[in-house]
């Protein structure tokens, strides 16, 4: 993210917005996010079906996430 003008250095849209700039690396992280959520239900999923205590806290856990991910939400503003 930028918030200054220089014209040696491209910025991806030509122009300078630093809200806008905001917004696309939140959205980027969300997707991120979203999808290591997916995978780890999956990889935990096997572990909590098989008895593991802690497989199936973790998959409480991210089975709380996933709607929040899938709804556009940050991690940072799910409330417990």
């Amino acid at each position: 993210m930028r918030c200054f003008e220089n014209d040696n250095i491209i910025h991806v849209n030509n122009k300078v917005d630093p809200a806008d700039d905001i917004d696309v690396i939140n959205t980027e992280l969300a997707l991120s996010d979203l999808d290591t959520c997916e995978r780890a239900i999956h990889r935990v999923q096997k572990k909590a079906k098989g008895g593991d205590k802690d497989a199936k806290a973790e998959l409480a856990a991210l089975e709380k996430c996933l709607p929040h991910l899938e709804n556009a939400g940050m991690l940072r503003s799910l409330k417990n």
